[in-house]
C-alpha cells in the first residue's frame, strides 16, 4: 500500500519541482532510499511470518535484564489502549504539515519522505522482532498457566513498535515544520507535544506489559534516527552543507557532504 501511494505521488512532486523548497525530491535519491526500505520491509515481513511460537515453560524471570525485571510484574489494559492512542496522535502529526502546505510542491515532498520513513522504521522492527525474538513481559506471567504456548506476538518485545512508530513521526514532524518554518513561534510547542506524546507512549508501553524498559529506549532511538534522517537526505543541496555534533564551545565533530 505504502509503495502504491509513493509511485502516485512521485509523478506530482517531479512536475512541481521547478518550485523552491527546503526539500526536494531526485529520481536517483529516491530509487536508493525508497529501494531500501521496501527492502527492508519486505525482508522484516517474512521474517515475521516465519516465526514459530514459543513454550512459556522455559522462560525464567531470573534471566531478565536486572533493571527490566519489573515489568514483568506490570500488566494494565487500560494503558495498552493509552498507549495506542498516543502513538496514532504521533503517526498523524505529519499529516498536520502535509495537508497545510501553501505549496503542492511541499505537499508531495512531505508525503514521499514520511512513507520512505515509515517503510524503514517498520522494517527495522520487524527484522529486530524477528531476530531476537524476546518474550514480552506478560509473557512471564503465563509460567504457571495450564496453557504454557505462547503465541508468535508474546516473543516480540524487542524492540518496541509503538514506541519507534511514535517517535518516527514526532520527530518528522517537528523536523520538517522547523525546516520550513525556523523563525516560528509554533516550533517548540511542535516539538514539546510531539516529544512528550512519544515518551507516553513508550512509558504507557511499559506498564501495559507489552514491553521492557530497554525494547523502549530501542525503539525511541532507532524512530528519531529515521524520522530525522529521511529528512535530511531530502533538504535543497548546499554546496556548504555539513553536519556538526558540538559539546560545549571547543569541541566536535563536523562532517563535509
Amino acid at each position: 500500500m505504502l509503495v502504491l501511494c509513493l509511485g502516485f505521488l512521485y509523478p506530482g512532486a517531479c512536475s512541481q519541482a521547478q518550485e523552491d523548497d527546503v526539500f526536494q525530491i531526485d529520481r536517483k535519491k529516491e530509487t536508493i532510499i525508497m529501494g531500501g526500505g521496501v527492502f527492508l520491509f519486505s525482508v522484516g515481513s517474512y521474517l515475521i511470518y516465519q516465526m514459530d511460537p514459543v513454550d512459556a515453560s522455559v522462560l525464567d524471570r531470573e534471566r531478565i535484564f536486572y533493571p527490566d525485571r519489573f515489568a514483568a510484574d506490570c500488566s494494565d489494559k487500560k494503558t495498552a489502549l493509552f498507549s495506542d492512542m498516543t502513538c496514532g496522535l504521533c503517526i498523524g502529526l505529519p499529516m498536520i504539515s502535509v495537508f497545510t502546505s501553501k505549496k503542492r510542491t511541499a505537499f508531495y515532498h512531505d508525503m514521499i519522505m514520511y512513507i520512505e520513513s515509515m517503510l524503514y522504521i517498520q522494517g527495522i522492527t520487524f527484522m529486530s522482532k524477528a531476530i531476537f525474538k524476546r518474550p514480552r513481559p506478560n509473557a512471564y506471567q503465563l509460567i504457571n498457566a495450564s496453557d504454557k504456548s505462547l503465541d508468535i506476538d508474546a516473543v516480540q518485545s524487542f524492540f518496541s513498535g509503538h514506541t519507534a512508530l511514535a517517535f518516527n513521526g514526532a520527530v518528522f514532524a517537528a523536523t520538517v515544520f522547523q525546516r520550513r518554518n525556523p523563525h516560528s513561534s509554533l516550533v517548540k510547542p511542535a516539538w514539546i507535544l510531539g516529544i512528550s506524546s512519544a515518551v507516553a507512549t513508550g512509558l504507557f508501553r511499559v506498564t501495559s506489559g507489552n514491553h521492557f524498559p530497554t525494547d523502549v529506549f530501542a525503539g525511541a532511538l532507532v524512530g528519531t534516527l529515521t524520522g530525522w534522517i529521511i529528512p535530511y537526505c531530502h533538504e535543497h543541496n548546499d554546496p556548504n552543507k555539513k553536519l556538526s555534533i558540538m559539546f560545549g564551545n571547543c569541541t566536535g565533530i563536523c562532517y563535509h557532504f
